[in-house]
């Protein structure tokens, strides 16, 4: 396909036209019962220097990256919502049984699927990159969709015990990858960055893990108390971005992740005894057109090439995450007090995949170490996740349903 070099754009044309067309390409998306996620995806694939071109390289990458940084700490804060105390304390067992089972199962059979099947097919010529993109692999493979799972749930009547579960079990599931995978970059990092010991492989990812919660903690609770006497909606609005992108910037320069300190962040305001939750609420109508550039964006830097060649690694890897949620929530459930079905059915439902994990591949791309990963890495793990929202949703909204059917 012809690309469109000739067409020089400004970044803010670049902006509006982006913009309207992932708006448009999720509409049509919906028209065919899939999530706007996944047209938006496609829209920005056929704009970006792979196809048509109207992005370049430059625009797509650091030309818009403000933009990308603020969707990353708005959707990371808004995780850290969804993890109130009081809300996920009933159900405990089935909880943690569930969320350990499905997200080891993921992690392990994606990560040794996508590791063993680049070693097979000499993908690196150095064994122990393969290594490092299994590990970065399969900590992608936990993260969830906490709203297309929330979708699903309110499009029944009545979602049944299973749906109030599985809403649990998404925003649980995110928080836990967010952590995995920051552990496993910074150890992807440490391996291929230069000559470690075995202790600072594990040290200093426990450090950095530790240091990112702390710094979100210290942000929410400024948001809480110093947000918290503002009256008017829009300057709580206006002080919360202000902290939310603060924290992003703070811990990207102390190297630690931004995700987990936005998650942190969200937690602490969300679990305050006396708690100021207008933030939650005003970021809603805000976010809504910055998510849909993020995502427009991120699949602009697909690479057809690119994932033509790591085709195997990516039937690995798909293979790996829906296999590893489905048996590893069934084999977890008789430990949660759950009939094995019950357990098959909360890992369907925990299929699809979105936000978080994106910003895991933008994440990854802007580690210097991992530019040779993230070349292989990324349209796989890009292609998973347009499969996962494709059928997901889908399958989560089948099961849930029967649920409803058995009960009656």
């Amino acid at each position: 396909m012809g690309q469109l070099h000739a067409i020089e754009i400004s970044p803010t044309l670049a902006t509006a036209v982006l913009l309207l067309l992932a708006f448009l390409g999720g509409k049509v998306a919906q028209l065919f019962r899939l999530p706007s996620l996944t047209g938006q995806l496609i829209v920005g694939a056929l704009l970006g220097p792979a196809a048509l071109g109207l992005l370049s390289r430059e625009l797509a990458g650091q030309g818009l990256q403000p933009i990308t940084d603020l969707a990353l700490m708005i959707l990371a804060f808004t995780i850290g919502e969804k993890l109130e105390i009081s809300v996920l304390r009933d159900g405990t067992r089935r909880i943690l049984a569930i969320l350990f089972g499905e997200a080891l199962g993921a992690f392990v059979l994606a990560g040794l699927g996508t590791a063993g099947a680049a070693i097979l097919l000499g993908t690196f010529a150095n064994p122990g990159v393969a290594v490092a993109m299994g590990l970065v692999l399969g900590a992608i493979a936990i993260a969830g969709s906490p709203g297309a799972t929330l979708v699903v749930t309110k499009e029944l009547e009545d979602p049944g015990p299973l749906g109030r579960l599985v809403l649990a079990l998404a925003a649980a599931n995110d928080a836990l990858a967010i952590m995995v995978f920051g552990l496993c970059l910074a150890i992807a990092n440490a391996t291929l960055g230069g000559q470690v010991s075995p202790l600072d492989m594990l040290l200093v990812p426990l450090l950095k893990t530790v240091g990112a919660v702390a710094l979100g903690l210290l942000g929410g609770l400024l948001i809480d108390v110093v947000g918290g006497r503002f009256h008017n909606r829009s300057d709580v609005l206006i002080f919360g971005l202000a902290i939310i992108v603060g924290c992003g910037a703070a811990a990207s320069a102390l190297a630690v992740s931004p995700l987990l300190a936005g998650m942190a962040a969200g937690f602490a305001v969300v679990n305050r005894e006396r708690r100021d939750t207008r933030i939650f609420r005003t970021l809603g109508d805000f976010a809504a057109p910055i998510y849909v550039l993020f995502f427009a964006l991120a699949g602009s830097h697909v690479e057809i090439a690119a994932f033509a060649a790591g085709g195997a690694i990516g039937v690995a890897y798909i293979a790996g995450r829906f296999g590893g949620k489905i048996m590893g929530a069934a084999a977890a459930a008789p430990i949660g007090g759950m009939t094995l079905r019950e357990g098959v059915r909360a890992g369907i439902c925990l299929l699809p995949q979105a936000g978080v994990a994106v910003g895991f591949l933008v994440e990854m791309e802007r580690q210097g170490a991992l530019q040779e990963i993230s070349a292989v890495a990324h349209p796989i793990a890009l292609a998973g996740i347009v499969v996962a929202e494709v059928i997901g949703p889908a399958a989560a909204r089948k099961v849930l349903a029967g649920e409803g059917c058995d009960r009656g």
